[in-house]
């Protein structure tokens, strides 16, 4: 019985996040947290996988960034409900390693980034964000100063990826690439424009950037 409702409750979502229901996503969201469910089960296949959904068609042209910015704000909405019931069921997960993640100079997109982010810390990843429009100086320091196991480049535009591969090379001048495993992502790029600006692994959406990046860890 537990399991058709949770079932249910995971559908809902998922519809609430392709329909843009921001009122629906909150609701359903509430009553997931009132019924002791588990908030990590909730976002990762329900309000992530409407989110993949919505990404899908924004990159088949379907739908247009409208539309996409719409639904990132109610699986937002969902999350903020969620998120406080998340801590005790991260503590239980073995921490995987340190990232680093930002958006690119020049874009100032976030919602993607950001919800890998909160992906890949529920997955026990330990996320520095250096937010958006982050100079290749920035990721420089931060890779210096920080030292993590992974770096995540964001870019949404075809104007900014060749930020991702600036990063790239300027890590390499100082030194700092070869213990680094790279990411990049973001709807302008794909993994063939990945292997040739020389970053370790590439994904469509966050669901399976997670998965990459546990992949990539494994190879350390």
């Amino acid at each position: 019985m537990k399991r058709n409702f949770e079932a249910k409750i995971l559908k809902d979502l998922t519809l609430a996040v392709e329909n843009y229901d921001s009122q629906a996503v909150e609701s359903i969201c509430n009553t997931a947290v009132a019924q002791n469910m588990d908030p990590v089960q909730a976002i990762e296949e329900g309000l992530a996988k409407g989110m993949e959904e919505v990404s899908r068609k924004f990159e088949a042209e379907e739908i247009f960034l409208p539309e996409l910015i719409v639904a990132g704000e109610a699986m937002k909405k969902g999350i903020r409900i969620l998120e406080p019931h998340l801590e005790a069921s991260r503590k239980e997960r073995k921490n995987i390693g340190k990232v680093v993640m930002g958006t690119v100079a020049g874009d100032v997109h976030d919602l993607g980034k950001q919800i890998v982010s909160l992906l890949f810390f529920i997955a026990g990843f330990e996320i520095q964000d250096l937010g958006i429009n982050v100079p290749a100086e920035r990721f420089v320091e931060a890779v210096r100063k920080l030292q993590p196991d992974m770096l995540g480049l964001s870019a949404l535009m075809t104007t900014t990826i060749p930020q991702q591969k600036h990063v790239i090379d300027a890590l390499r001048s100082h030194h700092l690439r070869e213990k680094l495993v790279v990411m990049v992502g973001g709807a302008a790029t794909d993994e063939e424009w990945a292997e040739e600006i020389g970053a370790d692994g590439w994904a469509p959406n966050a669901v399976l950037a997670v998965k990459e990046a546990k992949t990539l860890m494994r190879r350390e």
